[in-house]
């Protein structure tokens, strides 16, 4: 009888684990630079990722009365991207800054439709007003990791 419980319960854990990683599966959102974006290629097509880079200088434009956003993401190493956005852009978000944008990549134009986008920013405190507290070499290390 005891071992009836003890087989019971191991069978109703492993379909749980079971059930469990199956649909995590489904959730998972994958990270990518510029960089491996390309190397992926198509078998990022119709999944949502997460692409990290800097938002480059001259590139944003925005549509306010359509609630649209365009910029481009760059590595600084010749890979870029094409973002388009819809909605509201979060507060810190600026040229010459580190962005994650959330959404579906299309290598054939280099393009992303992006539906979320967050600010990244260097992890170093700098004292305010401090004129070296703008350091790009680290924030770049900080999201690129090269």
């Amino acid at each position: 009888m005891k071992n009836k419980w003890i087989v019971g319960i191991i069978v109703i854990s492993l379909v749980i684990v079971a059930v469990s990683m199956l649909n995590l599966g489904d959730n998972i959102i994958y990270f990518y630079t510029p960089r491996e974006a390309f190397a992926a290629g198509e078998k990022l097509r119709d999944k949502r990722i997460k692409i990290a880079g800097m938002v480059k200088v001259g590139t944003v434009s925005k549509n306010l009365p359509n609630m649209t956003l365009s910029f481009t993401i760059t590595d600084f190493k010749g890979h870029e991207i094409s973002v388009k956005h819809h909605g509201t852009p979060p507060d810190l978000f600026k040229e010459g800054q580190g962005v994650v944008a959330e959404g579906y990549f299309d290598v054939t134009t280099k393009s992303m439709r992006s539906h979320t986008l967050m600010v990244k920013h260097s992890e170093e405190y700098r004292v305010p007003h401090d004129p070296e507290s703008h350091d790009k070499q680290l924030l770049i290390k900080s999201i690129l990791g090269d």
